[in-house]
């Protein structure tokens, strides 16, 4: 494993919370970043195990780094930072042949949603999954993660995408929004068995979550979004 004071996954999680941190971590220089070349060379021949001791050397100065390539330590010749918060999984470098046989990669629907504040929005809800039940895949996209298979990008949970985060990041999709709204109305308002929705396909999910949210408020409507929040709540 490659051992530093903060790894790449907190850098990426810093760097995409703040333009500071984002500064900050840009102004590392790679010719002060060093390794040792004897340890590098010893992970090559064994084929880069896992387990591998690689060492990343930050120098704080210009009289440190030149300590170091005294000493014998190769600097890098390049740093390149990546926010998949901004990009996503689909722009990241990737290297030919890298997954070799035998070796398992992790699935995008298996990793976890963001953290933090919502920092983006795709400019359309991106369409379901097509495993599972549409009932799993509807409540999995309000209340854990949202899923963009085609760009390879996972988005925060529906339930954080108030009026003032989609109205910030330009999400206009507002007939996709208040249908998908619907389906998830039409899951957790109790007037199905999971049975029932198992069965049921998303065109007739929004027609039964309009006809139920119709039902529950004949007047003084909240809208969609709120009344998913609240049985997301309860």
């Amino acid at each position: 494993a490659l051992n530093s004071s903060r790894n790449a996954a907190d850098r990426e999680r810093s760097s995409a919370a703040s333009p500071a941190a984002a500064a900050a971590a840009q102004s590392v220089s790679a010719n002060r970043l060093f390794f040792d070349p004897r340890q590098m060379k010893e992970a090559a021949d064994g084929g880069f195990p896992s387990y591998a001791p690689l060492t990343l050397h930050q120098a704080d100065s210009p009289e440190s780094a030149d300590y170091f390539r005294r000493q014998g330590f190769t600097s890098f010749t390049d740093i390149q930072l990546h926010s998949t918060a901004v990009s996503g999984f689909a722009n990241l470098p990737t290297i030919e042949e890298a997954v070799s046989e035998g070796t398992t990669t992790t699935p995008l629907w298996e990793l976890p949603a963001p953290s933090g504040e919502v920092n983006c929005l795709p400019k359309k809800l991106p369409a379901l999954l097509d495993t599972g039940s549409a009932a799993e895949r509807v409540v999995e996209a309000f209340e854990d993660k949202v899923i963009d298979l085609p760009t390879q990008k996972i988005y925060h949970p529906m339930r954080f995408w108030t009026d003032d985060v989609r109205k910030k990041f330009g999400y206009k999709d507002s007939s996709n929004w208040n249908a998908r709204l619907a389906c998830y109305f039409a899951v957790k308002c109790g007037a199905f068995s999971v049975a029932e929705l198992n069965t049921m396909g998303t065109r007739k999910m929004i027609a039964e979550g309009r006809k139920e949210y119709n039902n529950k408020y004949p007047t003084d409507k909240p809208g969609y979004y709120a009344a998913c929040l609240d049985l997301c709540r309860n």
